[in-house]
């Protein structure tokens, strides 16, 4: 925990996404499940219910759990699970508490607008796939790096897209943004992860390292210590956009670097 939060610490805060996460983030993506619970505030006058206070807390907990990393440098979408998930609690509980309190000759068209309003936030929420899916090239850019990546004999470091070497039968490895995050935190240990690092590829420890295309591994041990230690051997793929992240940080995989000067296990054919 102490790790988690000393490097969480470092990220810069971003006060307009305070905003961004009210309006964008909840009322313009989820108005329905945003709007629910402001009324069920107002119908708790009329109806209480043992349970309200522990459902409202839980929700505040949540949209504060969710507003702090959201608003924080890179913060991302998938901060909101939580919120949106039980907001979605909350929309029940709502729909109860209207109930309620609704007179019987009402209850018909109450539920009638209840129901419209459920199908107004789905048809809001309906996305259609073109454009967010890995598209063929994608699967065959990522197929063809796994097959490479087992045809090598020996541990490969690959500090993004790691999962295609865990495909390949090898050994994956912190991945390159906690490891960033972790750099910048200030604590004491995270010297010695750099230092772990820096003695691996000293000490030629990977047959292969695949660096990312933000040059991870250049930027984060010291100044030429991968040159010194590997060559590079050229880009993995002409195409820039192949497996590159639909959203979040465009990175992936990006240059192949073979040990210098040393035994180099090569990749079997």
């Amino acid at each position: 925990l102490l790790h988690i939060v000393g490097a969480q610490q470092q990220h810069g805060i971003l006060p307009h996404m305070v905003g961004w996460f009210l309006w964008r983030d909840l009322l313009l993506s989820v108005p329905i499940l945003s709007l629910a619970p402001l009324l069920w505030l107002v119908l708790r006058r009329r109806q209480q219910d043992e349970w309200d206070g522990f459902h409202l807390l839980v929700l505040v907990c949540v949209l504060l759990a969710c507003l702090i990393p959201r608003i924080k440098v890179g913060g991302a979408a998938n901060n909101l699970i939580p919120a949106h998930a039980w907001l979605a609690v909350v929309l029940g509980v709502s729909i109860a508490r209207i109930r309620a309190v609704v007179s019987p000759e009402r209850s018909a068209a109450v539920a009638v607008m209840v129901a419209a309003g459920l199908l107004f936030q789905l048809v809001l929420l309906m996305r259609v796939p073109d454009g967010i899916l890995p598209t063929e090239a994608d699967r065959r850019a990522g197929n063809a790096l796994a097959a490479r990546v087992a045809g090598i004999e020996g541990e490969v470091l690959m500090p993004v897209q790691g999962y295609l070497a865990g495909r390949a039968g090898k050994r994956v490895f912190a991945h390159q943004m906690p490891v960033a995050d972790y750099a910048k935190s200030g604590l004491a240990d995270a010297e010695e992860l750099r230092e772990s690092y820096t003695r691996a590829i000293r000490e030629k420890r990977f047959a292969v390292v695949i660096d990312s295309n933000t040059a991870f591994l250049r930027n984060y041990l010291p100044d030429g210590l991968l040159e010194r230690h590997y060559e590079m051997k050229g880009w993995l793929f002409e195409d820039v956009t192949v497996l590159v992240p639909i959203s979040g940080a465009q990175i992936r995989s990006g240059t192949f670097w073979t040990r210098r000067d040393g035994p180099y296990q090569r990749e079997s054919r």
